[in-house]
């Protein structure tokens, strides 16, 4: 029965996920390389305003990224994160908050997740803020959203929250998107999230001022 078993493992594979691309998705990266406009051209336009129409984001910008940890680490360049600074996140995260944090001198404060929800607690977050604290991370969870506006209460308006929504593209809170009621808030499109470009990313701005920041900062300053 063992050998049964260990031949039917080596011929068939049971996959935890599988990406759904069928021929429209197909069809529509063959009109991108037939157009020949390989940068950030009408397409990446395209995406942004469609982001903004279906998640319904009045008074918002949307700046494309190519992926989400960049997309975390022009965050904190907009909020002004220097060398020396403290950026405080959970300590249930991916590691490319805390690189992002790193690349730009900063250093990353832990801290604690609720245990019910797996996000960020916020009443630990009032005790860790110093004189250094510049930015809060908080990140959403599985199915759970984030104590966003929770915490910028607690932290007013010196220190800035950066809402990593990357496994939250099209849910809801208080019957709106999310990307809605953040200050500054990302999305993740790489090959695990629930809608993907292969790799990818995207951040929501409040001002204009950081949006036009936003795009130079992506394409290398122009």
């Amino acid at each position: 029965l063992m050998i049964k078993i260990k031949k039917m493992n080596k011929k068939k594979k049971i996959f935890t996920s599988w990406p759904y691309l069928g021929k429209s998705e197909a069809d529509s990266v063959k009109e991108v390389l037939t157009d020949g406009w390989l940068g950030s051209g009408e397409y990446v336009t395209r995406f942004e305003n469609n982001i903004k129409k279906k998640l319904s984001l009045k008074n918002k910008y949307v700046t494309s990224i190519k992926t989400g940890s960049d997309a975390i680490k022009i965050a904190l360049c907009l909020a002004n994160v220097k060398p020396g600074d403290e950026v405080i996140l959970p300590s249930l995260n991916f590691l490319g908050a805390a690189q992002a944090v790193m690349i730009l001198g900063a250093i990353p404060v832990f801290c604690d997740v609720d245990l019910e929800t797996l996000t960020v607690n916020e009443k630990l977050i009032a005790k860790m803020i110093s004189k250094k604290t510049k930015a809060i991370i908080s990140v959403d969870y599985s199915c759970a959203i984030s104590p966003v506006r929770k915490i910028k209460n607690i932290c007013g308006k010196k220190i800035r929250v950066i809402h990593d929504a990357a496994h939250s593209f099209y849910s809801k809170e208080d019957k709106k998107y999310i990307g809605n009621n953040s200050d500054i808030c990302m999305f993740s499109f790489d090959p695990l999230k629930s809608l993907t470009c292969i790799d990818g990313g995207a951040l929501i701005l409040n001002t204009r001022k950081e949006y036009i920041q936003s795009r130079k900062l992506r394409q290398l300053g122009f």
